[in-house]
């Protein structure tokens, strides 16, 4: 069920408990026959999301803080988004939004969430290195019959008052994301 679709199940159902509050508060009823109607689209996606690609772990490994004095970021750590059953016939591209809460220093990378004040936060990129912002729909990828593969790359990079002030914290870190496909 593509976005749209759910968009317009949902609200259907809030029109439907705000036609029976406004009911319930006027204290009488009066039956209206055929007043409230639902539609929608039922769709085929294009592909399936690979079972290997439902829950996707990037490790950074260990970081060095010196390093990311000097260069500000570590270098990219590719990862891989796998669709199987692509059906060309029902749509050729796949967008992908990325959404998470973003680091206020460096907004479109996302915040790390333990610890808290780290310094720390999470960007991706195209192989090219073309920034991929959270919480931004990123361009669209071509899709192939069959198995498509969307090849991405994450990074950790130091804020800049961590930086400025030669204050990140050392220590364990992670950060949540979740990735939204949607065929235009």
């Amino acid at each position: 069920m593509n976005n749209i679709s759910k968009r317009r199940i949902v609200l259907g159902i809030l029109l439907l408990s705000a036609a029976q509050g406004v009911v319930a508060a006027g204290g009488g009823v009066k039956e209206v026959s055929n007043n409230l109607h639902f539609d929608g689209q039922l769709v085929a996606d294009p592909c399936e999301l690979d079972p290997t690609s439902t829950a996707i772990t990037l490790d950074f490994g260990t970081v060095i803080d010196t390093y990311l004095y000097l260069h500000t970021r570590t270098h990219a750590q590719p990862f891989v988004i796998k669709l199987k059953e692509c059906d060309l016939t029902l749509g050729n591209q796949v967008e992908v939004t990325f959404k998470g809460t973003e680091s206020t220093e460096l907004p479109g990378l996302l915040a790390v969430a333990s610890p808290t004040d780290s310094g720390l936060a999470i960007g991706m990129s195209l192989p090219d290195g073309t920034p991929l912002p959270f919480n931004k729909t990123i361009p669209a990828f071509s899709l192939h019959s069959g198995n498509s593969e969307l090849e991405l790359n994450g990074y950790v990079m130091g804020e800049p008052g961590a930086l400025a002030n030669r204050t990140l914290r050392r220590g364990v870190f992670s950060a949540l994301a979740t990735f939204e496909l949607n065929y235009p």
